[in-house]
């Protein structure tokens, strides 16, 4: 695994061009990424962005936070939780499968700690099943998280539950 630096700075138009240049390879997730409404969505949802560096000071990760309610009504839940949203997690793809994702996830967690949800949210939203999103999901599987319920056509959607409710 290699050494990865965390910093939650402003997104400025230097973080942009740094994003223009990202590549996670999944196609949706680098448009959102590339996208110029990045910054207005940020700052009009109130999420918090987290940049992850190499120590030699490139961009190898990003990621948002937000907390939101959620409502989950299937076989197993019928609950509403405070939670973490994990809006937006990506890696590099050149640095994917060398532990970045599981190291920015334990970051999440300890983040999250602080802020007491009942758990962590996300989920996966792919064109297909062939889509490389669908790759994501054993790997949250791998790192705790359940799948709770689809939350539309394409969209899968999981839960790391932190505290009992």
């Amino acid at each position: 695994m290699i050494d990865v630096l965390y910093r939650s700075v402003p997104i400025t138009s230097e973080i942009l061009i740094q994003l223009q240049d990202f590549s996670c390879g999944i196609g949706a997730m680098d448009d959102i990424l590339h996208s110029q409404n990045l910054l207005a969505g940020l700052s009009e949802n109130e999420m918090s962005a987290y940049f992850v560096y190499a120590p030699n000071g490139e961009l190898i990760g990003f990621y948002v936070l937000d907390i939101i309610g959620l409502e989950i009504k299937d076989n197993d839940y019928d609950d509403f939780l405070d939670v973490v949203d994990i809006a937006c997690l990506a890696v590099r793809k050149d640095y994917q499968r060398q532990g970045v994702g599981s190291a920015i996830l334990k970051k999440i967690y300890d983040q999250a700690e602080q802020m007491n949800p009942q758990g962590l949210y996300l989920h996966v939203e792919a064109l297909s099943l062939d889509d490389a999103s669908y790759s994501a999901v054993p790997f949250y599987e791998k790192n705790g998280f359940i799948y709770i319920a689809p939350a539309g056509n394409d969209i899968i959607r999981m839960l790391y539950k932190m505290h009992s409710a």
